[in-house]
């Protein structure tokens, strides 16, 4: 007999008509591992599946709110024209209202200025809108949040000149 063979299997003996009847279950123990390990896998992906569905419904409902946005003006445009013939004169920075993870960063978002004289030119940061020079201004706004980092806001301000 083979002694390797014999031990990795199951063997019992029998009491039959005076003498033993050797049995031999086919199960080896290497198909009892591989059916205990599918049971396994098969619970490790039943809480793999679990676990992600409970993370998309956690993220969409506790970050709902959470957004990047520019505040409107009274006409409801982000965008504005000033000039002597609009209802606005002066340029008044709104801001962006920024909720990220249920906290107000509004404050921490940075907004930078660039300015061209018409879409011909490139354009050319500058500090802020000088309302007497007549040509487009872009409000560029930023967020250093890992949410929002990716994203730009821009909003136009055309200035308009004095006809002739």
């Amino acid at each position: 007999m083979d002694y390797d063979r014999m031990k990795a299997t199951k063997v019992s003996k029998k009491k039959y008509d005076g003498g033993f009847e050797v049995s031999r279950s086919t199960k080896t123990k290497a198909k009892r591992t591989l059916s205990k390990a599918g049971i396994s896998i098969v619970a490790v992906i039943l809480c793999l599946i679990i676990g992600v569905a409970g993370g998309f419904f956690v993220s969409k409902f506790a970050f709902k709110n959470d957004t990047f946005e520019m505040m409107a003006y009274a006409n409801g445009s982000a965008d504005i024209y000033i000039g002597s013939d609009e209802d606005q004169t002066t340029y008044t920075e709104l801001g962006v209202k920024c909720i990220a993870f249920g906290k107000d960063i509004s404050s921490d978002c940075k907004v930078t200025y660039y300015y061209r004289s018409d879409l011909t030119e490139s354009e050319v940061e500058v500090d802020a809108v000088d309302e007497s020079v007549a040509g487009i201004y872009y409000a560029v706004y930023t967020c250093p949040n890992i949410k929002f980092s990716t994203v730009k806001l821009i909003r136009n301000i055309i200035v308009l000149g004095e006809e002739v």
